[in-house]
């Protein structure tokens, strides 16, 4: 999974908003909003510090999440487990 996605899902299942995970992580709105929409492809390690503490989950299980393909994550995560094609 891409980190934005990933930090955008933590983001709303916290039910926070752009704004309190930007006063939360002390990150700036733009840093935020760029990882968010995936246009920061590597990231300061203290900037996903400073979000992994805001969303409450350690950097090690972050990172594993990322590494995560989307159907993996996808069931790890929400326990669903993807549809085979017929």
């Amino acid at each position: 999974m891409k980190i934005g996605t990933v930090i955008n899902d933590l983001r709303r299942r916290k039910g926070m908003s752009y704004d309190e995970l930007v006063a939360k992580s002390g990150c700036s709105l733009s840093c935020v909003i760029s990882l968010l929409h995936n246009e920061t492809q590597n990231p300061k390690p203290f900037t996903i510090r400073k979000l992994c503490a805001a969303l409450d989950i350690s950097t090690e299980d972050f990172k594993a999440l990322c590494e995560l393909d989307e159907n993996t994550y996808m069931d790890r995560v929400y326990h669903i487990t993807p549809c085979a094609l017929a």
